[in-house]
């Protein structure tokens, strides 16, 4: 590492703090959840106002920027032909429920609280002020810098598939939107659902629960008619995490859970798997719900390492299956669960289906046809890793090797990409929790790997030159 050019890095970045938190706060005010399509803005509106006011941003800067037909946008450092990518993602999950501090926003000390203010919004900002301060520092690059930003990566992740029709792939990349050090494996997603009908009289009269299939619902609900289950009011209130509200001739039972991100659901607690188990013990005998809601939780069916339902693996490379159920709804007789799964890269994703196929059918549920998306796995010798490695070592003095995660990446999207931070060794991961929250020194020492990672990538040999 060039020590003269690290401490004008380091000093424009840290003269520049005020500046990053104004930016940062500006763009975590805006709600950017994916929404109906509107002119202009596939995703929504507040998705497309996250995307403007980033290339505003690097406009200031004097990058050259470009919309890619509003689901996603381009900032380049120009350069050779050679293309060095950095991708990250300004749509956002819902806020949800159980907030202490403001989801749009809020500053208290080292800590800016607001969600996507860690995913992906944060790291996006930090991008920016690296590639600003490589610039400000006249560093010697020869490759093409681009700042890349997404506005569906939580949903799917259409946007860069589109991006790829329309511009170049870089030729290395790299999301931060992960940890570090290195994040040369992904594991393998796939999220979808399995129903059954409710065939007989029930007490119930509506359930529903969770946001999204990729977060542990924080809160689940079901109302049941009074009469029912009056006999069991004195057992329910002893229930932990659950709360009994009685109106109307029906008692509202609501599950109280703990928010955290489908690839580690054992951080959170399920309200959906919660109320599930409570309307297993507590229904009467001959409710029409009573068999589905027993087969669901008898046995753990719902447990995070989906041992519960015949599927539980691992492997050397990415660790062990993490399955969440996401959803619960109630729609007519219909009752329908949504799930997420984080496959382990090396084993066969579509045999895994078809065991928890094989056992929800058993048990009554008809599953959905899913739509496996395939992991990610560089050797640690690949030029991409083994540079991105380097740089964290030199600029935190911390020996490291390359990890593997649950999470999934644009980094999965590219033939030469991984993720690269921004969170720190032992750092809480609090994406999709409620007070999703960063600290801004982080974030500025992020942006300092950042700019050494773009100025050694900046010089690399082309792909085709060293494998």
């Amino acid at each position: 590492m060039n020590k003269a050019l690290d401490a004008v890095i380091t000093r424009w970045i840290q003269d520049h703090r005020e500046e990053f938190i104004s930016d940062l706060m500006g763009l975590v005010a805006i709600p950017s959840v994916k929404e109906e399509p509107v002119p202009d803005c596939p995703y929504g509106e507040p998705v497309g106002r996250a995307l403007s006011y980033m290339l505003s941003l690097c406009e200031k800067a004097g990058l050259t920027t470009l919309d890619i037909d509003g689901r996603c946008a381009e900032a380049t450092r120009e350069g050779g032909e050679t293309i060095v990518g950095v991708l990250t993602h300004l749509d956002i999950v819902p806020a949800g429920d159980g907030w202490t501090r403001n989801p749009w926003g809020e500053l208290s000390g080292e800590r800016m609280y607001g969600r996507g203010v860690i995913d992906n919004k944060g790291p996006a900002v930090a991008s920016l002020y690296a590639l600003r301060a490589l610039i400000a520092a006249g560093a010697p690059v020869a490759n093409s810098l681009r700042l890349i930003f997404g506005g569906d990566e939580e949903f799917g992740m259409d946007d860069i598939r589109y991006y790829l029709t329309k511009r170049p792939a870089p030729d290395y990349a790299f999301s931060p939107d992960a940890r570090f050090p290195v994040i040369h494996a992904e594991k393998g997603i796939a999220s979808g659902e399995f129903y059954a009908d409710i065939t007989a009289p029930t007490a119930i009269t509506s359930l529903s629960g969770g946001t999204r299939p990729n977060v542990v619902p924080a809160a689940a609900q079901a109302s049941l008619r009074e009469l029912a289950i009056g006999h069991l009011s004195a057992a329910v209130e002893q229930r932990t995490h659950i709360m009994l509200v009685v109106e109307n001739g029906e008692i509202l039972v609501r599950s109280e859970g703990l928010s955290a991100h489908a690839s580690t659901p054992h951080k959170g607690r399920n309200a959906a798997v919660q109320l599930i188990e409570y309307l297993a013990d507590t229904l009467p005998e001959g409710d029409g719900a009573l068999p589905l809601m027993r087969a669901l939780a008898d046995g753990s069916r719902m447990a995070t390492d989906g041992s519960g339902l015949s599927i539980a693996c691992r492997d050397a490379v990415s660790g062990a299956l993490t399955f969440n159920l996401g959803k619960i709804a109630l729609e007519g007789k219909r009752l329908t669960l949504t799930y997420d799964i984080r496959h382990p890269v090396t084993i066969d994703f579509d045999e895994t289906l078809k065991k928890m196929e094989r056992t929800l059918g058993a048990l009554g549920f008809t599953m959905a046809p899913a739509s496996p998306r395939a992991g990610l796995y560089l050797p640690a010798s690949h030029p991409l890793v083994a540079t991105l490695t380097r740089v964290y070592t030199q600029c935190t003095g911390r020996r490291s090797r390359p990890v593997a995660i649950g999470g999934g990446t644009y980094a999965r999207t590219l033939p030469r990409a991984v993720a690269f931070g921004p969170i720190f060794p032992g750092q809480p991961e609090n994406a999709h929790m409620a007070d999703e929250y960063a600290r801004v020194g982080d974030l500025l020492a992020a942006a300092r790997i950042f700019a050494h990672a773009m100025l050694e990538l900046g010089n690399l040999q082309p792909p085709s030159s060293n494998g």
